[in-house]
């Protein structure tokens, strides 16, 4: 089946490359949290607390094994870069033109995520680049880990004040105040992470979950006017999760209702909530670009087209 064609401000699963096939299997199977720390206890490293720290300071200590996971799973994000450049239609069958046409064209890939920053980061993208292929670069994107935190922000611009913005990842949920002057982002002050559900939380508990943690940022922020723009590890359609058989927060699509409900009954007043798909938000902290690409690399895989893109964060 043909996917829909490509928005680069409204993407839906069909962009997702977790399922893109390299070498026989799922690239999330390559390129994810789970697929590092299993390469990294194959080469005989026994990760010892956040898992690209360790593997931050084990580079740093010159340490070979070390050395040896970073390159290859740089080869690895390279290769699947290289195949999405050069058009092999066999990663995503069903993409249309529109699609391929965006890959093929690409000039720069930004990486951010968990996996993309510190040492290990830079070496990853310095091994991808040399096999992506010619009249491509791939860098870590300033701020890699706080890309989709970043895009929220810039999404929830207005012309003077503050706004709350998150992101709802699969570890962490990250909070933070905007603020504004003159229609421009001018500081972005961290409230500090919040813990994120548990990965097999039903639909129900999980928006009453979300629900509460944004309104717990509201108030630590200090009760700035909405809307709430919150990047979230989804696909989003007319404001809500789109249910999908991989990822926490599809589980929201389970629950009838928004969450601007939940929150008005948690709140006693009403506060915008509007979510975005951290891919995407992670694309609006980069200058936009019909031939840019951004990767996030952490439990799974993101991706996300830099555009402009000024209705998406405004309620739907």
């Amino acid at each position: 089946m043909t996917a829909q064609s490509l928005d680069p401000c409204r993407l839906d699963p069909a962009a997702s490359l977790n399922r893109a096939r390299l070498d026989g299997r799922d690239a999330r199977g390559l390129l994810s949290a789970p697929a590092l720390h299993r390469l990294a206890e194959a080469s005989g490293l026994r990760p010892d607390g956040p898992l690209r720290s360790y593997l931050d300071r084990c580079l740093a200590d010159g340490v070979p094994a070390a050395v040896q996971v970073a390159t290859e799973f740089g080869t690895r994000l390279g290769r699947l870069l290289a195949a999405l450049r050069a058009g092999d239609r066999s990663l995503k069958p069903e993409w249309d033109a529109t699609w391929w046409h965006r890959w093929t064209g690409t000039r720069t890939v930004w990486l951010g995520g968990g996996l993309c920053a510190g040492v290990f980061g830079a070496v990853v993208a310095e091994r991808a680049a040399a096999l992506v292929g010619p009249g491509c670069r791939v860098e870590v994107a300033p701020d890699p880990t706080d890309l989709p935190l970043v895009g929220a922000a810039r999404l929830a611009a207005r012309a003077d004040g503050a706004a709350l913005v998150l992101d709802f990842g699969h570890t962490l949920v990250k909070r933070a105040v905007a603020g504004y002057e003159d229609g421009q982002l001018v500081s972005l002050r961290r409230l500090g992470p919040a813990p994120a559900a548990a990965e097999d939380t039903p639909g129900g508990p999980l928006a009453d979950a979300v629900a509460a943690t944004v309104a717990g940022a509201w108030a630590n922020a200090g009760r700035p006017a909405g809307p709430v723009v919150a990047a979230m590890a989804a696909y989003v359609k007319d404001g809500q999760p789109i249910r999908v058989p991989l990822g926490t927060y599809t589980r929201l699509a389970d629950v009838p209702g928004r969450l601007d409900a939940r929150l008005r009954d948690l709140l006693g007043t009403e506060l915008p909530l509007v979510l975005v798909h951290d891919g995407t938000a992670a694309a609006q902290a980069v200058p936009p670009d019909p031939h840019a690409a951004v990767v996030l690399l952490g439990t799974s895989i993101a991706v996300g087209f830099p555009h402009a893109c000024p209705d998406l964060g405004r309620p739907a």
